[in-house]
């Protein structure tokens, strides 16, 4: 149930005396609410106000969107009126998403029943804000980054003790380590939380076990488990950011290291394993580069993912030297 983004919003505002206090929720890839519009919003006697209506579905389409940590403005809507919506009766309004990341834009749908009839229809564009959408959550009561309102701040130790609870596969569990410390390598490089960053590599995968069967939930799945455990927001985001079949756009810096890293490590891996004695030891970053050029190499490792490492402002050769040098860093743990 949404919580609002602003607790004074004439739409979802519970502080709002005069709103329509709107809640929502999810039902699998759709978001709902339901009200009975109250008589004092009519038009005619009897049938809601149309502008009312137009409210509903922008409120329903931002929430769908707020829902998965995106903090969007209205770019676009268009409202299609099929019969009166009545005042007073349960409307029952209904979102889906259709398609995000084209200029920063988010596109869905929307519509409103009663009884299983559609009343009206829309279809709107939503923008993300111009503004840190985790320091706005923060503001919105959702809690600050580093786990602070929630009563949470969870430590490595723990940390590491849910991704081995999560996950059985001893090699699973070594893609974690890998992708902890590459993470925590790209955040010393950037200046930022390498403890919160390290987080995000570390439980990035937690649900892939649980998930094996249905790669349409990984990293869904995940976030929610997350999400539940009380971790920032942001590390939440940036685990369900990871997964591109989801669609939701990579915001922050720490949303596009875990999205290129994430196949860095095992690409990493596989030049370890064709050496000779099978160590990071012996790879560099020339080599890397001769076996990133050679697509029978390492196949799973997805190409295009990486060389996202530029949305970061980093070349594809300055990625490689600091997930080696991480991953180099902790060739103990990963047997190599």
């Amino acid at each position: 149930m949404s919580r609002g983004l602003s607790n004074y919003c004439f739409g979802c505002g519970p502080a709002n005396p005069w709103g329509l206090q709107l809640k929502f929720y999810l039902d699998g890839d759709l978001c709902c609410t339901k009200i009975s519009i109250p008589e004092h919003f009519q038009g005619y006697p009897g049938i809601a106000h149309g502008g009312i209506v137009s409210t509903i579905f922008d409120e329903l389409m931002a929430n769908h969107l707020y829902l998965h940590q995106v903090v969007a403005m209205t770019a676009d809507l268009q409202v299609r009126f099929k019969k009166p919506v009545p005042t007073g009766k349960p409307l029952l309004f209904r979102s889906r998403l259709l398609s995000t990341g084209r200029h920063r834009l988010s596109e869905l749908e929307a519509w409103a029943e009663l009884d299983g009839e559609v009343l009206a229809q829309a279809r709107g564009k939503m923008m993300l804000a111009p503004f840190d959408p985790m320091t706005y959550m923060a503001k919105a009561g959702k809690g600050n980054n580093r786990g602070e309102g929630n009563g949470i701040d969870m430590q490595r130790d723990e940390a590491l003790k849910v991704m081995q609870a999560n996950l059985k596969n001893g090699n699973l569990q070594k893609h974690c380590l890998a992708a902890e410390a590459v993470m925590r390598e790209l955040a010393r490089h950037f200046g930022e939380d390498e403890e919160l960053w390290g987080l995000a590599g570390l439980l990035h995968d937690i649900d892939y076990e649980e998930t094996k069967a249905d790669p349409a939930s990984h990293s869904r799945i995940g976030a929610e488990k997350l999400e539940k455990l009380g971790l920032p927001l942001e590390v939440v985001y940036a685990v369900k950011v990871h997964n591109p079949a989801h669609g939701l756009p990579r915001q922050s810096l720490m949303d596009k290291a875990l999205y290129a890293a994430d196949p860095l490590t095992g690409f990493i891996v596989a030049a370890a394993l064709v050496q000779p004695d099978k160590k990071l030891a012996k790879v560099d970053v020339p080599f890397l580069l001769h076996r990133f050029r050679e697509k029978g190499f390492a196949r799973g490792a997805n190409r295009e993912q990486m060389q996202s490492c530029e949305e970061m402002g980093l070349s594809l050769e300055e990625f490689l030297a600091l997930g080696l040098k991480a991953m180099q860093g902790i060739a103990g743990e990963l047997g190599l």
